[in-house]
């Protein structure tokens, strides 16, 4: 059995390693399916994996992750947007893009579903990003990207027209995740990646979005996140998240042992 420092790093066992014919050699992680997570009497962070290996993660409050409270979108906002859009359909520069995303979360969340079909899936604050639609495509029955800017949308929709098949399963709806309304138990797979909400957001709005997911969920549903820092995180969340949902398994890239993609599933 192998335990992580108090600051969270992990010590995986030998019997757990990556393999080359899920994870791209360009970008190699390692995942961990997880059989336990809890929060012992210290407020540790403990996980299990189904190897045996437990993993430790304490949360300091001079570590904590600073809040910067809600962002809204003013008309500033959609002049900056509507540049960044304007750059990447006249320039071909993409300042969106990200290597973590393509070839690490992405690809991570197709593996996890690989066996589905016909799943509901949503996606919070995706921008004008399309690599989750992509590599989720083969088990989608709809998607929805769900974001605060109408240019980043619009600009979504356009891109994911190179898929016409794809393209008539997406939908597109304006809204912000706080003020987010839709119907209980409707949706198979929440994505949320680098969303401020469950980023930089206090802890009363995180425990807010994660118990509205949590409602939009259907019974057994997954919820994806992307950063998650346990050694970061008050414990109050720390406690919501594994009390609200099992956590099912957790990914990261080599040399960001903290910084964990958490696939999760209602209970």
């Amino acid at each position: 059995m192998s335990t992580g420092s108090h600051t969270g790093s992990w010590q995986p066992s030998a019997a757990v390693s990556t393999s080359p014919q899920n994870h791209p050699k360009s970008s190699p992680y390692t995942s961990f399916d997880i059989e336990d997570a809890f929060i012992d009497s210290k407020a540790i962070v403990r996980l299990r994996t189904t190897s045996g290996a437990i993993f430790s993660f304490k949360a300091e409050p001079k570590g904590l992750r600073p809040s910067f409270g809600r962002l809204s979108y003013t008309p500033e906002t959609g002049r900056f947007h509507e540049e960044l859009v304007r750059r990447l359909t006249e320039e071909g520069k993409n300042p969106l893009k990200s290597h973590e995303l393509s070839r690490f979360v992405a690809p991570s969340l197709a593996e996890w579903a690989t066996d589905k079909r016909g799943l509901d899936v949503i996606e919070l604050g995706p921008a004008f990003t399309t690599e989750i639609p992509f590599s989720l495509e083969p088990v989608i029955g709809s998607y929805t990207a769900i974001d605060f800017s109408p240019p980043f949308l619009n600009k979504q929709r356009e891109l994911l027209a190179a898929n016409p098949e794809l393209l008539v399963r997406c939908n597109h709806l304006v809204a912000n995740t706080y003020e987010l309304w839709l119907p209980g138990s409707s949706t198979d797979f929440a994505v949320a990646v680098c969303h401020p909400p469950l980023v930089s957001a206090t802890a009363q709005d995180k425990i807010l979005i994660l118990e509205r997911l949590h409602s939009l969920l259907r019974a057994g549903g997954t919820l994806a996140v992307f950063p998650w820092y346990f050694n970061e995180q008050p414990i109050s969340v720390s406690r919501y998240i594994l009390e609200r949902f099992r956590l099912r398994r957790v990914a990261y890239l080599p040399g960001q042992k903290v910084r964990l993609l958490l696939i999760l599933e209602k209970q």
